[in-house]
């Protein structure tokens, strides 16, 4: 990883930037932060989309489970109904 933080400081990786103390970002280091962080966004956006399908599918099946066992409940208690008057006779 580029941005590592931890082990690259102290590994002396920004060594040079640090003694210069520099403030601000070079034209290069910036368009690659750019790209790499780019990059990250449409692998967030790209996740986000998968949770929030995800997400609606299972709205969508436990929206139609109830249905769909309120109307087999419904089927059986009418057959129960219609089996009573003949238990009765």
């Amino acid at each position: 990883d580029n941005f590592g933080t931890g082990t690259s400081i102290s590994t002396g990786k920004y060594d040079k930037e640090i003694a210069q103390v520099k403030t601000e970002t070079s034209p290069e280091k910036k368009k690659i932060l750019k790209d790499y962080f780019d990059e990250v966004q449409k692998k967030q956006e790209i996740i986000l989309k998968q949770e929030q399908a995800a997400k609606d599918a299972a709205a969508e099946q436990s929206a139609a489970a109830p249905a769909a066992s309120g109307s087999a409940t419904a089927a059986a208690s009418k057959s129960e109904k219609a089996k009573e008057p003949a238990k009765k006779k």
